[in-house]
């Protein structure tokens, strides 16, 4: 199997010196490989994108950007305005078994290969007027939650919308309960707030506003805290034994935090 390893020996050799690391991928970058590039670890896809653009135009030389497939919808932006502007950026795709559709980026690379089922990696070059796009396995980093013990928090017929995707994931929650009478609780991870906070800014929530946070109540910034406060939505504590009933039964919008 290609490993991430192999392909970044290759790069290096090629004269890569320089690698953007988008969001989750960090969690895949050893700390070999960080010490043998100048990388620059980028919070957000959308702006890991156009970051790579603006380093290879103001280095005049070629960048790798990485990213996990679950992300890369999120980079057709800037990929196609790295193909317009020709700029040899290379982006390698973890893939996690997403089934995402590469084929749709093929009109904004200028060179794919997919390294899932092959190990001919040691002929890799590098297109010099626009995007390559290398494809190898990765294995999922996600912290998988389980779903069955938070329903049993709940009540019997309460439905989990659980979001794939960070980006707009309150929103797209909001959305789906406007599309439905039922009572929908939205299951995601405290970190992905973060990404989706003006969602909070809305006149239209009511009570079946119902966010389930996982993580630690102790780790969320009092910015957030604040926002939440000033926009009228109830924050609790999961820990206590009468959050999850206070949760449920409360008639404002409200936000748990839940280990």
């Amino acid at each position: 199997m290609v490993t991430l390893d192999r392909i970044l020996d290759v790069l290096e050799s090629l004269g890569i010196k320089e690698l953007i690391v988008a969001d989750t991928a960090i969690d895949f970058l050893g700390e070999k490989q960080k010490e043998s590039f100048k990388y620059s670890f980028i919070a957000d896809v959308r702006s890991a994108g156009f970051f790579a653009l603006g380093k290879t135009q103001t280095l005049q030389q070629g960048v790798a950007l990485l990213v996990e497939s679950k992300y890369i919808s999120h980079l057709y932006t800037s990929m196609v305005e790295i193909w317009f502007q020709q700029m040899p950026v290379v982006v390698i795709v973890l893939d996690t078994n997403d089934d995402f559709d590469y084929s749709l980026l093929h009109r904004c690379v200028r060179q794919a290969k997919d390294y899932r089922d092959s190990e001919d990696y040691k002929e890799l070059t590098i297109a010099d007027n626009g995007p390559t796009l290398l494809i190898i396995h990765a294995a999922n980093s996600e912290q998988v939650v389980d779903i069955s013990s938070v329903k049993k928090l709940l009540p019997k017929d309460a439905q989990i919308y659980k979001p794939t995707d960070k980006y707009g994931a309150i929103s797209k929650y909001v959305g789906f309960l406007y599309g439905t009478k039922n009572e929908v609780y939205c299951l995601i991870p405290l970190s992905w707030v973060k990404f989706d906070l003006n969602i909070f800014n809305n006149r239209y929530l009511d009570k079946r506003f119902k966010i389930i946070l996982h993580g630690e109540m102790a780790d969320i910034p009092c910015e957030l805290e604040q926002w939440l406060t000033s926009n009228q939505i109830e924050l609790i504590d999961g820990s206590i034994k009468e959050g999850m009933d206070e949760f449920v039964n409360n008639n404002r919008p409200s936000v748990i935090i839940i280990k």
